[in-house]
């Protein structure tokens, strides 16, 4: 069964015309250093844990082999097949900083239908591609718990080059209150421990949004972190 199944998806890969989906890509990846398994059950949860293939390929091997279905193999294949992209790529050498523009895009589409108040960090790879990214909430419209002991694990275990937080409020203010200040002050000083780099704090309430980066705000809190470090 597992057989015809790959033989379809190879044929399918081979048309010049056809459309292949990230998971379809993903499973002929799998077929390599798997060789008798069905492969497209791991291959969603991987996707769905880091997000894309860029995000897999580049996540620490012990973070993969703490995934049901990924043996030694599979993590060292994803390994090196992470460096040979990263060698044939023009810019893999480069640190990109995440476009503003695109980021308060991405997360005003995120929270467009929020019905309840939300933390999400996402974690970055040095090119600026998203690894993974993970939300809290507290399922109500007025505040957030956060876990700053659980997110410094979620950090350790994905061991990403920077990162970038967003949450959303429902009080038609926009502006960052002192609990806002006091838990980007927190996770910066979580993440500079652990040399990841906080590129911005972004706040939104309908169509408006605050940045901590373009406020100078994020600054201060980082003067603030090196002056008691």
């Amino acid at each position: 069964m597992h057989e015809g199944h790959r033989s379809r998806l190879y044929s399918k890969i081979l048309k010049e015309d056809s459309s292949v989906t990230e998971t379809e890509a993903l499973e002929l990846l799998l077929c390599l250093s798997v060789p008798r398994a069905d492969v497209r059950p791991v291959a969603v949860k991987l996707l769905e844990y880091y997000g894309s293939i860029k995000g897999i390929i580049s996540a620490p091997p012990e973070s993969l082999l703490g995934m049901k279905g990924v043996g030694q193999k599979t993590a060292a294949f994803f390994k090196v097949f992470g460096k040979i992209v990263e060698s044939y790529s023009p810019s893999a050498n480069e640190e990109k900083t995440p476009n503003v523009y695109n980021t308060v895009s991405f997360f005003k589409e995120y929270f467009k239908d929020a019905e309840v108040e939300q933390l999400v960090i996402a974690l970055l790879g040095k090119n600026g591609e998203m690894i993974r990214k993970f939300v809290y909430t507290d399922y109500n419209r007025a505040e957030i718990s956060v876990n700053v002991k659980e997110i410094a694990g979620e950090i350790a275990r994905t061991s990403p080059h920077s990162a970038v937080m967003a949450h959303n409020h429902f009080s038609g203010n926009v502006h960052p209150s002192a609990a806002d200040d006091l838990t980007t002050k927190r996770l910066a000083l979580v993440m500079n421990v652990q040399g990841v780099i906080l590129y911005d704090h972004l706040i939104f309430c309908g169509d408006e949004y605050f940045s901590y980066h373009i406020s100078g705000r994020l600054d201060m809190i980082k003067d603030q972190i090196k002056a008691t470090v």
